[in-house]
């Protein structure tokens, strides 16, 4: 797959990641887990959203598949639970998950 646009919209969700605000870290998160959906995607992955795609990726073709499920967990709490905290770490640790996915998938 080529690169293309993907390191540049990488860089955006870094820049978000890097503020001080949570409202920026949960943006981040939900940036990561479109661009990852979109990438799998085109691919050739199936499934109407990313969850319908994880089910179907077993660890043999994408050894980082169970931490994109957590990432992609954390997304969910995101966008379904108004009182969900997320710290500065949790972030962090959640974009390097989506970072090695990507890169697994050489896209990065």
């Amino acid at each position: 797959m080529k690169k293309g646009k993907i390191p540049k919209r990488w860089q955006e969700v870094l820049s978000k990641i890097e503020s001080k605000e949570e409202a920026n870290h949960k943006l981040a998160i939900i940036e990561a887990d479109v661009l990852l959906d979109g990438v799998l995607a085109k691919m050739g992955y199936l499934g109407e959203t990313l969850s319908e795609k994880l089910e179907k990726i077993q660890p043999s073709a994408l050894s980082t598949v169970s931490e994109l499920r957590q990432a992609h967990y954390v997304k969910n709490n995101i966008l379904h639970d108004p009182d969900f905290n997320l710290s500065p770490q949790k972030a962090r640790e959640v974009i390097d998950s989506y970072e090695k996915v990507l890169k697994e998938l050489d896209v990065l």
